[in-house]
């Protein structure tokens, strides 16, 4: 009877054990939340929503079976993402939002094409993104098609080495913050804002570039860019140059005084159908302008030391040999517009703001024609002309 009393015992303790653990699947996550799960990921295809979760499986997101269905990306805190994220998100097409706030990215070294083809992305939060040990972030936003913004200032790039392709075909971005970008160690632009449609203005006078021995098609197509600072650029390592301005229709003028073409092999097409250019300004070691590059001639180019003497030929595109540090204007161009410092065809607070920076003697910053900045008629470029320039814009309001 003793004995039968402990195996009694023994079985009721089993069954409650038995029922516990039957029943544990039913209040889990998985079962609730998911109906399909991974060891790092859980998916409800009602909402479309994958959450991430422990350390990612490079495989298990990367060639996740039903991409083609994710409408949204979050991620758990504590997730840390593995060193080679090589397309982890890469084909999520139907993706609109990401957010990776809470990843660990520590012990990333590869980013290229992460995000690559996330036409439909939206949204992408790497606000807590560490990028100090990466070195490849080639084609990393490539065909991100409807993303409008996207916060990278806190990026530590260091010791990336290559970003050609970067941002290309990211069609409706409309602004970039790039000032605090490290370039010091980057070999290779290629492409890096090709097809950047939407943007207007570009300031790259932080990126340090000489390094870079490509930097062929880096703006083109960017059709809407009117405003592209590369004041600090120094291109004396740069020998393929092809298109990098190519098919820039709303570009005025360019500031590329810092320029060095020394021994530059290709530059096809660096100006090519720029239909609106009609500013250009040389360094002296830019060298000559041929027709390779592509330059429209329209009615001549002149250098603004001798306004009246077409330099550029007879032909369709424009050639003309080029000494020391020249600003060369399309003849007709309004070059004598009082005030007009930046020499973009109007006078604005623009004007004020580049004659401002001159007088303090900010680095890099200069007057594409110094006369227009001569208000006074006295030769001489002081506070007097600012002041009468300022009272210009005023006036005209």
């Amino acid at each position: 009877m003793k004995i039968k009393r402990i195996i009694a015992a023994v079985l009721s303790l089993c069954m409650v054990g038995s029922a516990f653990t039957f029943n544990a699947p039913a209040i889990s996550d998985y079962s609730i939340t998911a109906d399909a799960a991974g060891e790092c990921y859980l998916y409800n295809s009602t909402t479309g929503l994958l959450t991430l979760k422990g350390n990612i499986v490079y495989d298990e997101i990367a060639n996740f079976e039903h991409k083609e269905d994710v409408k949204k990306i979050k991620v758990n805190e504590g997730i840390v993402l593995p060193e080679n994220c090589e397309q982890l998100f890469a084909g999520y097409f139907s993706c609109t939002s990401i957010d990776l706030s809470n990843a660990d990215t520590s012990n990333v070294t590869n980013m290229s094409s992460m995000f690559s083809g996330c036409s439909s992305l939206t949204s992408l939060d790497l606000s807590s993104f560490d990028t100090s040990k990466v070195t490849d972030m080639t084609y990393m936003f490539y065909n991100c098609l409807n993303l409008t913004s996207l916060d990278i200032s806190g990026f530590d790039t260091r010791n990336v080495t290559d970003m050609h392709f970067m941002f290309m075909g990211c069609t409706s971005l409309t602004s970039l913050e790039l000032r605090n970008f490290d370039t010091s160690k980057v070999t290779n632009m290629n492409g890096m804002f090709s097809e950047c449609k939407a943007l207007t203005l570009l300031d790259l006078s932080g990126f340090d570039t000489k390094n870079v021995t490509n930097m062929g098609n880096m703006f083109m197509s960017c059709y809407k860019l009117t405003t592209v600072n590369l004041s600090g650029f120094d291109t004396s390592n740069v020998s393929y140059m092809g298109g990098m301005f190519f098919n820039c229709k709303a570009l005025k003028s360019l500031d590329l005084s810092s320029f060095d073409t020394s021994i530059v092999e290709s530059a096809g097409g660096l100006f090519g159908v720029c239909t609106e250019l009609s500013l250009l300004t040389l360094g002296k070691d830019f060298g000559d302008i041929t027709e390779e590059y592509g330059l429209l001639n329209k009615e001549g180019w002149v250098n603004t030391n001798d306004p009246t003497t077409i330099i550029s030929g007879s032909g369709t595109l424009a050639e003309f040999t080029n000494i020391g540090m020249n600003t060369y204007v399309q003849f007709g161009t309004s070059i004598n517009k009082n005030g007009d410092v930046n020499c973009d065809g109007e006078i604005t607070i623009a004007d004020a703001v580049l004659l401002q920076k001159w007088l303090l003697g900010v680095p890099n910053t200069h007057l594409p024609y110094w006369q227009n900045a001569d208000l006074c008629e006295d030769e001489v470029i002081d506070a007097f002309d600012l002041c009468l320039l300022k009272t210009t814009i005023i006036n005209q309001k």
